[in-house]
Parts: C-alpha cells; structure tokens; sequence
C-alpha cells in the first residue's frame, strides 16, 4: 500500500508459532487483496522465529510483538485499536486465500450499507475437500450428543454441508478463522470476550444478533483453512476452554438451565474420557497427551465451578 493512502480494509492476524502457515497467509494477501489494504500482524511471544522472519520478508507488514502470549481474543482486540480501515479483516494465520474472492465480499458489503453485516467465507480443507464454517448457537442436547460420541452421527449444530452451501444465508454464527466487517459494525458490537477462548466468535456474532445485525455465511468468498495448527501445540489449553467457554457463555447470557446442565454433561464428558483414555496412554504417546489434556481440564472445570477461576491458561 502506498504510504500515502488510507487503507480501505485493515486485516488483522494474530500469530502464535506458525511462521511458515503465516508466511503463506501473507503471500496469499499481497496476491489476491486487491483494494488498498494494510496488514497488522499481532505477534503473541511466538519462540519460532516469526517476528524476525516479517520484518526480513514482509517489510510492509505492521508488526506488533507481544511480550507474552496474550491468547486470541486479546490480541486481535489490539488489532481493532490499531485498525485504520473502513473494514477489518480478522483472519487466522493458517487461512490461505485461493483467489481474488474476498473482492466480492467486501462489495456485498459496500451494496448493503444499511445492514450491520458479519460475513463468513466457504472453507476448504487444504485438499480442498469441504470444511464446516457455519453453526447454530450452542444448546444442551449438542453437548449431550458430544458427550457420549454421537455428535459426528447425529449433528444439530451444523447449518451447513457440502452440497447444502452455493448460496449466502443468514446464521447462527460463522467461523472465527475469517471473518469481514466495516469497522462501523466491530465498534457497534464491542471487543472479543476475553474470558471467552475458542468461544469468542461465537460470542461476537451472537452480540451482533443481539443489535438486529446479520451473521452472513457467503460462498461466493472462499479460503483455504489448516485447521487447529496453533491448537495443537497445547491440548490442554484447548480442550479445557473449548468445554469451559460453552459454561462461561451460558452464564454470561443467564442461562441457568442450560448452565447446570451443560456443567453436569461436561463432567461426564471429561471422566469418560479420561476412563477410555488411560489404557491407550500407556502405548500412545498421543493418547497420553489426549489424557493429560483431559485431567487439567477437569483441574480447570472445578477450579472455575467453585472458585470463579476465569483464566483461560
């Protein structure tokens, strides 16, 4: 972007040890963006390299490096402050754009001016096989499903599948690996929920349903998402606030039925899980992890139940 020239979109990207997965993301945007545009990297401490590789690299990029790891929400939080655009781009650093699509979603924006708009793009899997990016809010009878297995064979949450998504619906609540909006819309809804880990898209487009605005999934925008590349580096992180985060937003919202028995569902959730876990742990390392993961959510489930610990680490 020429120094001179407002940027018309500000794509936000929060980096947690993924400097090759970011360094395709940041390829993919210089390539296909073509509006006036600025990229803010938010770095959150990454140990890989990656604050010194963008500079080496992507010189135009506005890096911001975190001394530590402020987690997702806060960090693309620091993004809004810093954002100069008419529109903002929260885009994960392991999303790749496939093609000059993202034009058309920021046009859909520009003819609907009067609508307070979240738009969501179709997803693909890097094979390009399909890859889930709409739901419906979280419900108890979702949680039950998970919690005894049945959630692939039987799933509520899902508006969307392969065949079912040529055209743009309105939904519940669009993934938070990419999503567009006018910088209007973003200050109307307020920051990402902090205390809200892996929830925290869900809860941004809830509050914008909450201000009669429209959560948009919208094919015509496609991506390329390698799914949970950040996540994996720790389980227990991610498996404890995926489950606590659900409790957390029931309680936010005051729903004390769904609540209590999401707490219910979600202990025995974790208990199955660490029974079924400990045989395997002790011929895989991967199981071992799975079940260490699910102990320290257990830590963390009671912790938050009965001392109102709202950390997310």
């Amino acid at each position: 972007m020429n120094g001179s020239q407002k940027p018309v979109l500000s794509i936000i990207i929060v980096s947690y040890n993924v400097k090759d997965l970011l360094s395709e993301c940041l390829t993919s945007v210089s390539r296909f963006v073509e509006a006036p545009h600025e990229i803010l990297v938010i770095d959150n401490a990454s140990g890989d390299g990656t604050p010194q590789h963008i500079r080496a690299h992507f010189p135009n990029v506005l890096l911001t490096e975190n001394k530590k790891n402020a987690g997702f929400s806060a960090a693309n939080n620091q993004g809004f402050e810093l954002a100069k655009g008419e529109y903002i781009l929260m885009l994960n650093p392991d999303v790749c754009l496939i093609n000059d699509s993202i034009m058309r979603a920021l046009s859909f924006l520009k003819e609907n001016p009067e609508k307070q708009l979240l738009l969501g793009p179709r997803i693909y899997n890097p094979d390009r096989s399909f890859q889930p990016s709409a739901w419906k809010f979280p419900n108890i009878g979702q949680h039950f499903l998970e919690c005894i297995f049945l959630n692939k064979l039987i799933d509520t949450a899902l508006y969307t599948n392969e065949d079912s998504t040529k055209q743009a619906m309105e939904v519940d609540f669009v993934s938070g690996a990419a999503i567009l909006m006018r910088k209007g819309t973003q200050q109307s809804i307020g920051k990402l929920d902090e205390d809200l880990f892996w929830m925290d898209d869900t809860d941004f487009c809830y509050r914008n349903k909450l201000i009669k605005g429209e959560n948009i999934y919208f094919p015509e925008w496609q991506i390329i998402h390698h799914i949970g590349q950040s996540s994996k580096k720790n389980l227990p992180l991610v498996i404890s606030n995926q489950l606590i985060s659900k409790l957390k937003f029931y309680r936010k919202y005051k729903r004390r039925f769904s609540f209590a028995a999401s707490a219910l569902i979600f202990l025995k959730h974790i208990l199955i899980r660490l029974v079924l876990l400990l045989p395997a742990s002790v011929f895989s390392k991967h199981a071992f992890a799975k079940w260490k993961a699910y102990a320290f959510a257990l830590k963390k489930y009671f912790r938050y139940l009965f001392s109102g610990d709202q950390s997310i680490a």
